[in-house]
Order: structure tokens, then C-alpha cells, then sequence
């Protein structure tokens, strides 16, 4: 059994969207300020509907993100942005070492293949959004392994067991769109204005 997680203190996380903080057991705090280059998009892929078995995956390793978004829409940050999380293959790679994982709640196995919901696409795109324009990463869907954008697991380790994270549940088209459409000249206060619940509690 998992236990809700807390809400967080908005001192604690980067995201001024981000509802809920955990702590993520295995990261790594690098010896000089990263890179960051790319967004690197998982889906859970699990039987779950809720995001309990992935924060107890978390919470006691070996893998970690910096991010989940529910299908509800809330986020959740495990890493701080400035840490190393153990998304893609293991803790000291180079897509590890210069990226943000964000994990996704998305059933896409024993035979059930859901999609994404509009809440969980709108949330993410608004995440990935502020992290595009923090770090000065390009809004494209760019499939090459360490090339600067947006990817997911499997274009950027195509040779491990990860065939189906997130593709072809991800809606990579309107995906793109939605977070390019995203345009707020003050894009900080406009997340921030949606933290305190941007939907109701599900």
C-alpha cells in the first residue's frame, strides 16, 4: 500500500505547477552545475491507474524521474531539476546526465491499451512548456538519441526492452502542438496561478 503523498512546499520544488512532492531514493547531485538538453517523456505502462506503484518504485529505487503527471493532471516532482534522476538506462549516462524525465500514469499492457488523458496531456504540455523555456530546449518532437527536444524513452534507447514508452500510446503530434501553443509572456506567474489545483481533486 502506498500513502497519499504530501502536499509540497513550493520552496521545495521548480515547477510552479507542481501539487505534490516526493523524494525520489536514487539520484545524483553532479559536481558542477548540468546541462539540460532534452525532455524525455515515460509512460508507466503498468496495470495501475493511479501513480502509487511508480512512487514506491521511486521512493526505493534503483529508477527514478523528475516528474509523474497523473491522469488527473496533478504533478508530482521527485528530482530537483538540478539532479541526476535514473530514468534511462542507469544513473551515470550521458541522457541521464543532461535531461528531464517526466513519467506519465498509462496502462499499456496485459491486453489494455489506454491512451493518455486530455487532463494528463494538458498538465504535462504546460510542464514541458516552462521547462522549454527555463532551460532553452526547442519545442520539437526530435528523435535523434542526445539531440536537443522532446523524446521519448525508446527513440532515445532504442535497443532497450522499453518498445512500448511511450510510443504508440503518446499522440506526439498533438502533443508538440499543445505544448508550442502554450505562449504566456509571463509564463512563471501563469503555472503558478494554476498550482493551487487546476482540477478538482479526483
Amino acid at each position: 500500500m502506498w500513502t497519499r503523498h504530501r502536499r509540497i512546499d513550493f520552496s521545495d520544488v521548480d515547477y510552479p505547477g507542481t501539487l505534490f512532492r516526493a523524494d525520489a531514493a536514487n539520484f545524483r547531485i553532479p559536481p558542477t552545475p548540468r546541462q539540460i538538453k532534452y525532455i524525455i517523456i515515460h509512460i508507466t505502462g503498468g496495470p495501475a491507474q493511479d501513480e502509487g506503484p511508480a512512487i514506491n518504485t521511486f521512493r526505493h529505487g534503483p529508477a527514478s524521474a523528475h516528474y509523474i503527471v497523473n491522469r488527473q493532471g496533478h504533478v508530482t516532482q521527485f528530482v530537483r531539476d538540478a539532479h541526476i534522476a535514473n530514468h534511462v538506462d542507469n544513473i551515470n549516462s550521458a541522457t541521464n546526465r543532461d535531461s528531464i524525465g517526466i513519467e506519465h500514469v498509462n496502462q499499456w499492457s496485459h491486453g489494455i491499451h489506454m491512451r493518455p488523458t486530455h487532463r494528463q496531456y494538458e498538465a504535462s504540455a504546460r510542464l514541458v512548456a516552462w521547462l522549454c523555456q527555463r532551460y532553452n530546449i526547442p519545442i520539437v518532437h526530435d528523435t535523434r538519441r542526445h539531440a536537443p527536444g522532446i523524446r521519448g524513452h525508446i527513440e532515445e534507447q532504442p535497443h532497450s526492452g522499453h518498445t512500448a514508452c511511450p510510443n504508440p500510446a503518446w499522440d506526439w503530434h498533438s502533443y508538440i502542438s499543445l505544448v508550442q501553443n502554450i505562449q504566456v509572456p509571463n509564463l512563471d506567474a501563469f503555472i503558478a496561478s494554476l498550482a493551487r489545483d487546476p482540477f478538482p481533486m479526483e
